[in-house]
């Protein structure tokens, strides 16, 4: 602190020693492996199962010292390629008096400390809340907690050690004698219904022969019943355009080379369940193709038209110059600011995908360009109640399929009744690491 009474910002990351594991650990690891690779393969050439037997029996013919250096280079490179990616997805947390800002890779976020009321960690998140309990930001890290409570307390932040409303909520059980009312009733149906789940094809909303039993047959219930006598909501539970509210820099389809502001669907988080969300959507407006391919194929083959479509292959439906929710250009069309997730439904007859793009919040139907492409549609999709479930990796058909699966009996097995097809949902760009990726699967439920 000066003499003015002005305390610095206080920066928590993870500082030159976690850069120093990232630059020099991780090439040194991608050394030892070509060099082991190299020093092995005449052995592993031999083995009838081993994989790529071709690319290793190349490297076995290849000259030394080109094939240790080869293979050490590659190595190095690999290690170099994990650090950069490492470094890009660290969180970076700078606090002060007045604000709090997050940096990952290039995104960034500043929340005021006059819209916080409490922050803390809860299960290896950053969490800020406002007021009412909504969460302004939940952030993964692997930040000390020492560190991000000093940097927090230090410039008058209010830091809990955990969440403040965690003592509300239990684990639940049938032989619980604190787990009555509503919390009880919502939980009961799911113990000793009968068990089975066929295995579906994605889209399929899963049936009544979905397991109800899971854990609540082993005798507890994998979900967390409230205690409504406190009568608090779950610290989760947010307002619209705050979960989800996020914006990330990424490059704009069909407008090459531009940079602009991505916006994240909004929805309302009602409560959290082992394994998915419940979350509320808001009534939404969608760009739509329909695509008959296979589940792999379809989003490819849609993306260009619909890029196409909020790039300015469209009809301006006011003057140029009005206000308007997009972007308006000299010849009568219009760019529309890109909103993730790109969503993929089964379609309307056998063997098609519908690929949808959402469109941003702020726009409507009115206000909403027409579709120059007359395969692009414009659709609103009403507000809805629905389970979703996140998780990282390729964007494959067993992979989103396997997840649906898990979904539709964590659901059932919540006592909620599926509604509806499954969503498959896209946040990020093609060429993010696939272990960095975020997909989700979503389900619309019963009210």
């Amino acid at each position: 602190m000066d003499a003015a009474g002005y305390r610095p910002r206080t920066v928590v990351s993870g500082g030159p020693l976690e850069l120093a594991v990232l630059w020099g650990g991780f090439p040194l690891l991608g050394a030892g492996a070509g060099w082991l690779l190299a020093a092995t393969t005449g052995w592993l050439a031999r083995l009838p199962w081993v994989p790529f037997r071709g690319l290793i029996e190349w490297l076995d013919r290849l000259p030394e010292p080109q094939a240790t250096g080869g293979t050490i280079a590659v190595g190095v490179l690999a290690g170099l390629v994990i650090a950069g990616i490492g470094t890009a997805e660290r969180l970076i947390v700078t606090v002060d008096a007045a604000q709090v800002q997050l940096r990952r890779s290039d995104q960034n976020r500043t929340v005021a400390r006059v819209d916080t009321r409490v922050v803390f960690l809860a299960d290896g998140h950053l969490v800020l809340l406002d007021g009412d309990g909504a969460e302004l930001v939940r952030e993964s890290t692997d930040l000390p907690a020492a560190q991000l409570a000093e940097a927090f307390r230090t410039h008058g932040w209010g830091w809990a050690d955990d969440d403040p409303h965690r003592p509300a909520y239990r684990l639940w059980v049938p032989t619980c004698p604190a787990c009555r009312g509503r919390g009880r009733a919502a939980a009961r149906p799911r113990a000793g219904s009968p068990a089975g789940s066929p295995r579906r094809r994605p889209g399929t909303a899963p049936g009544a022969g979905a397991d109800r039993g899971g854990a609540a047959r082993r005798g507890q219930a994998a979900v967390l019943a409230a205690d409504h006598a406190g009568g608090r909501p779950r610290a989760g539970a947010t307002d619209f355009g705050r979960a989800g509210a996020g914006r990330a820099v990424a490059s704009v389809p069909g407008d090459p080379g531009s940079r602009a502001m991505t916006e994240q669907q909004p929805y309302r988080v009602v409560s959290r369940h082992p394994g998915f969300e419940l979350r509320r959507y808001p009534a939404h407006l969608v760009a739509e193709m329909q695509i008959q391919a296979s589940f792999t194929r379809a989003p490819m083959e849609a993306f260009r038209p619909l890029s196409a479509y909020i790039g300015g292959a469209n009809r301006a439906r006011h003057p140029i110059g009005t206000a308007a929710p997009a972007t308006s250009t000299a010849g009568g069309s219009e760019k529309i600011a890109m909103t993730v997730p790109v969503v993929q439904v089964e379609g309307e007859w056998p063997g098609a995908y519908l690929v949808q793009f959402v469109m941003p919040a702020t726009c409507t139907a009115a206000t909403l360009p027409e579709p120059v492409d007359a395969r692009v549609r414009i659709r609103e999709v009403p507000a809805q109640l629905a389970a979703a479930m996140r998780f990282s990796g390729r964007w494959t058909e067993q992979a989103f399929s396997q997840r649906a699966t898990l979904l539709g009996r964590s659901v059932t097995a919540a006592g909620l009744q599926p509604t509806g097809a499954i969503r498959y949902a896209r946040f990020d760009l093609p060429w993010k690491p696939w272990f960095l990726r975020r997909n989700e699967v979503v389900l619309p439920v019963v009210e």
